[in-house]
């Protein structure tokens, strides 16, 4: 491993991050750029998907919070900007709720749909504003469906509960109105009083879309030698011992269970617990460093918050060189290492009904 060596004066809090290209933060909300007075709790678009045959407007909405903020805007993908209404007009439901509200049309939301939107079409960005100071600016996005998905088979389980092969729908408003961090124990001991103890995680995906990170926790750890101690807490959760941990998806919008971020999660059942110094630092990533560059990244000075590290290091006779670099990351060899030999070999993985090989 190439550590990025700091000043003795230096801290985690402190820390000058060198960069060949700016760091990307990790997540699927972009951070609040200026704390202020004014929180965005989260955003909603209505309908929750949107058919590509739409002809009629889409509404988005952006929950506040705290003080009444001098303006809410909505910075659409097409270069305008659109002024979010909280004065019970033009869409909005009810005047000074703390609800912004702008409708957009069904063009600008679903058309012209791409491959590489994989269904979820960027839309542009909510901005709140205090003053003249923004104190956010928060992606958005809609699902949209058009006759390539296909159909999808959906089994009725009873009182609001459905589920296809890799989904599991359950209504249960007491649970999801706690919001990201709300204790999850009711809800996954309602899926195990449904279906059998077959699976490794547990994703829960928001369908409102709260303004908060991703995040994962574990459930079980028999695991030694990666600073984490073993324990079994299961069967508070209604499984009978197979289920590892429980990633929580803020807003379905940004999950996908392929693509790197699921894998990042996932991840975190075994890294970063390491209590050596020099490893220590990044937790509950890594450190700026060779390891950084991977797909579990670094945390972000402050926050904790995954960064993706975009810079390769490279021990060089003067020191050490950074090279920037893009593209699909992969887990290094330490994450592997510290994942165990079933992770690393051909052994499955199930999360949630779906079975998956991990790299």
């Amino acid at each position: 491993m190439l550590l990025w060596p700091l000043p003795a004066t230096d801290t985690i809090t402190t820390m000058r991050i060198p960069v060949c290209t700016a760091p990307a933060i990790g997540a699927y909300l972009v951070a609040t750029i200026a704390f202020g007075a004014v929180s965005l709790d989260g955003t909603q678009v209505t309908p929750d998907v949107v058919r590509f045959d739409r002809t009629t407007p889409v509404t988005i909405t952006a929950r506040t919070s705290g003080s009444k903020p001098t303006q809410v805007q909505f910075a659409a993908a097409d270069g305008t900007t659109l002024t979010m209404r909280d004065d019970g007009q033009d869409g909005d439901a009810a005047a000074n709720d703390g609800i912004y509200t702008v409708q957009i049309s069904a063009n600008l939301a679903v058309g012209g749909l791409q491959d590489a939107d994989v269904f979820r079409k960027h839309l542009g960005f909510v901005d709140v504003y205090e003053g003249a100071t923004r104190t956010f600016h928060g992606f958005d996005a809609v699902a949209g469906v058009d006759p390539a998905i296909g159909e999808v088979a959906i089994a009725d389980d009873g009182v609001q509960v459905q589920h296809s092969n890799h989904v599991v729908n359950i209504v249960d408003p007491a649970t999801f109105a706690n919001g990201p961090t709300a204790d999850f124990r009711p809800l996954i001991q309602r899926f195990y009083q449904l279906f059998p103890d077959s699976v490794d995680f547990i994703d829960i995906v928001f369908a409102t879309r709260n303004a908060a990170n991703r995040y994962h926790f574990s459930v079980r750890n028999a695991v030694s030698g990666i600073g984490s101690s073993n324990f079994n807490n299961t069967a508070i959760y209604g499984s009978g011992g197979r289920l590892l941990g429980i990633s929580v998806f803020p807003t379905s919008t940004y999950f996908d269970a392929g693509q790197e971020a699921h894998s990042h999660e996932i991840g975190h059942q075994w890294i970063n617990f390491l209590p050596q110094a020099s490893l220590s630092i990044g937790t509950p990533h890594w450190p700026l460093s060779s390891l950084a560059s991977g797909l579990m990244g670094f945390s972000i000075p402050g926050s904790g918050a995954g960064g993706d590290y975009s810079c390769r290091l490279t021990s060089i006779p003067t020191g050490v060189q950074l090279t920037a670099f893009s593209g699909a990351r992969s887990f290094s060899d330490l994450d592997l290492y510290l994942m165990g030999p079933e992770v690393r070999g051909a052994g499955p993985i199930t999360t949630c009904g779906r079975t998956s090989r991990r790299r």
